[in-house]
């Protein structure tokens, strides 16, 4: 999975920093760090880990799942 969490001792608190395969990023702040930013998904990548993508790629993953069904 494409996420980094930090701290730093001059600000204490915990972030997410999701990154895309198309190379956008979004930021979560303390509690919420843990959770996919609105509108990402995780999907399974090549190496069966979980892959965070955005809002755009996740819309065109499932348009290329519903184009593999019909």
């Amino acid at each position: 999975m494409s996420v980094t969490v930090g701290s730093s001792d001059a600000y204490p608190y915990v972030c997410g920093v999701y990154t895309c395969r198309c190379g956008r990023r979004a930021v979560r702040h303390g509690r919420n760090a843990a959770e996919l930013p609105v509108g990402w998904i995780e999907i399974d990548d090549r190496d069966d880990a979980e892959t965070p993508v955005c809002k755009t790629c996740a819309e065109k993953q499932r348009d290329r799942e519903r184009s593999h069904r019909a």
